[in-house]
Parts: C-alpha cells; structure tokens; sequence
C-alpha cells in the first residue's frame, strides 16, 4: 500500500495529460483519437461507479493489486517501444489503464472507504509520513518546478532531497522510468508483503 498512492496520481495525470501526446506521435486520425479517448474514459466510470469485487478466495484486492502493478511496469515500459505500430500501442494504451483501474485504482480506493481501518495507529504512522516525505515530489511534478536543494548536510535532509528530486519528473521518458519503477516496487512489495 505504500506506493500506491504515488501509481495512483501519476497513472491518472499519464492518462488524463499524456494521451494525447501519444496519440499525435501515433499520428491518428481524429476519429481514432475520439473513439480512443472514448474508451479510456468508459472505462475509468466504470470503475469508479463500480462497487468492487466482492471478497472471493482466488480474487482479492492484494492479487489484484499484483495484477495492475505488473501490467503498469510492462505497459509504461513497451508503449514508447512500439510507437512505430499504431495499433499495438492503441490495444496497450488501453490494457494500461486496465491494470491502473484493477490495481492502483481499485486499492486507493478500497482504503479510502475503509481498508484504513485493518492497519494499527502505528501502522498508519507510518504510511503518513512515508507520504510526508515522497508526496511533496508530486507537488513540484504537478507544478513543474524543479525542486531546490536543501544545502543542509544532515542525512535525513539529503534522503528528503534525493526522493523529492526523483519523485518530480521533468521529461517524458523521466515519467515513464519512473512510473515503471514505481510500478515494480508496488509489485514486489504486494507480492512479500501481502497486508502492507
């Protein structure tokens, strides 16, 4: 869980900023892009609306936050790879926010309607200023603004730096290591950990 909030934000700016830069460097037409963009959308209020799986033995939220985390780390890493075939990076631009609805998507919200309540105060704690360190690096992404650095020499300054430096990227293939990146420590993480 702790990564997820990260795969959330930046799963929901790739798809609501990034689509259309990939769809003009696929150079389609504008009715490819319409029923595209169409697409992505249904299936994002179709999640949302969606109540959620109900607790089965082989389906469960941890196994379909392994889903989505791997589908996120292969999808990021092969749509700038396949730009040369339209209709592959098409069919994987969808199958990429597939996995960002079954996996980030589906556990963000989970916790927000109540999964908080299985983790311990201590636990919770914990995750807070994880999101204290690492959740100022979305501000400066979202606002495009290179982070300063801090000329304090104290470890904890420099961890704090380090992480808000790599947590704003700046460039497309930044956001895309990073996103896949992120995408596989979610999944390492949700396949060790299953209750973190």
């Amino acid at each position: 869980m702790l990564f997820v909030p990260y795969l959330f934000y930046f799963g929901l700016y790739d798809i609501y900023y990034n689509t259309d830069t990939k769809l003009n460097d696929l150079e389609s037409s504008e009715a490819q892009k319409w029923l595209v963009k169409w697409i992505l959308k249904n299936i994002l209020i179709i999640a949302y609306f969606r109540p959620g799986l109900p607790p089965q033995l082989v389906i469960n939220d941890n196994t379909l936050l392994i889903y989505g985390s791997a589908g996120l780390a292969l999808t990021t890493a092969w749509i700038p790879c396949v730009k040369s075939f339209p209709t592959l990076s098409t069919i994987l631009m969808v199958l990429h926010v597939i996995c960002f609805v079954i996996g980030p998507f589906n556990a963000f919200r989970r916790f927000l309607k109540g999964g908080y309540r299985q983790y311990t105060s201590l636990e919770l704690n914990r995750y807070f200023c994880f999101f204290w360190v690492l959740g100022r690096g979305i501000l400066f992404h979202f606002f495009a603004v290179k982070p300063l650095e801090n000329p304090d020499n104290s470890f904890d300054r420099r961890f704090v730096n380090f992480f808000n430096l790599t947590f704003a990227p700046q460039t497309p293939i930044e956001f895309v290591r990073f996103e896949s990146i992120l995408s596989v420590f979610s999944l390492i993480i949700a396949i060790l950990f299953p209750f973190a």
